[in-house]
């Protein structure tokens, strides 16, 4: 280290500045290649991810409302749902979700005819035919949902059940 401080202090002022003035653009460029250009990048990609999932979103809505409209989707009332409670309701929101092939990661109950369960990874194309399903087969009520992409096209989903017989 003291010969680093006797090589310093060698030095002329006009050398100290130029090695200075180079040491902070070195810095400035480490900054820039390691700091700022792959957060702008990330950022750029999650900008076009999230306008991709928006035009998606936008297409199954338009198919969902078009193929209502023409009468191939049948919306069904919730005078003809069947009403589930308690233990049956909970089984009824499980099996759903294993015929459907999605692997429950959480599930919790608060009381008899509350259920909150977290799916991991799935398609969300089969995370809104299970969610149809529960609603028509067990008599649920969807209280809180929020859907996060995962990896490869996959979401992350947690569901609040609440069975319409409360």
């Amino acid at each position: 280290m003291s010969t680093v401080s006797e090589w310093w202090t060698g030095l002329s002022v006009r050398e100290k500045w130029l090695i200075g003035t180079a040491g902070a653009l070195v810095a400035v460029l480490l900054f820039w290649q390691a700091i700022l250009v792959p957060g702008l990048s990330w950022r750029a990609d999650q900008k076009a991810r999230m306008e991709t999932a928006f035009r998606s979103m936008e297409t199954l809505q338009r198919a969902y409302f078009e193929e209502r409209a023409a009468g191939e989707i049948i919306v069904v009332e919730s005078e003809k749902r069947q009403v589930l409670t308690g233990e049956p309701f909970k089984a009824a929101i499980i099996q759903a979700a294993t015929d459907g092939g999605l692997s429950i990661s959480r599930l919790q109950t608060s009381g008899a005819d509350t259920v909150s369960i977290t799916v991991d990874r799935a398609d969300p194309r089969i995370v809104f035919y299970w969610l149809q399903k529960v609603e028509i087969e067990a008599g649920a009520v969807i209280t809180r949902m929020v859907m996060e992409t995962s990896v490869d096209d996959q979401v992350r989903v947690s569901v609040d059940f609440e069975s319409l017989g409360a």
